[in-house]
């Protein structure tokens, strides 16, 4: 499956326009609002206030592109039927039957920690 790379935000997504803060440069918040700046009418903007402009901002959203998996049908083949059993259930009962099977068909993306 091909890797798929979004330059763009959503719309209404919220900016943060403390440039001084010393994790501006790798927040999402802060980079937005320079993208945004220059073609948007409109933004959407954090509260200044409940920023708190150090290290330990509530509102940090990291830059660095994350990688999501789609679907697991391919290891299914690679495991014993006993193993995928035992695997499955565990899902089942962390997810829910629904979203299990979601996941396993690449309807919702699996984030890294899953």
């Amino acid at each position: 499956m091909p890797k798929k790379f979004y330059t763009s935000l959503p719309a209404g997504y919220p900016v943060c326009e403390h440039r001084t803060c010393p994790k501006a440069s790798s927040c999402l918040h802060q980079t937005a609002y320079s993208a945004m700046l220059k073609k948007d009418d409109y933004l959407t903007l954090l509260n200044p206030s409940r920023c708190s402009r150090d290290a330990s901002c509530r509102f940090y959203r990291d830059n660095e592109p994350v990688s999501y998996a789609r679907g697991f049908t391919g290891m299914q083949k690679r495991m014993l039927p006993g193993q995928y059993k035992t695997f499955m259930f565990i899902l089942i009962g962390e997810f829910g039957r629904n979203a299990y099977f979601e996941r396993r068909r690449g309807e919702t993306a699996l984030s890294p920690q899953e």
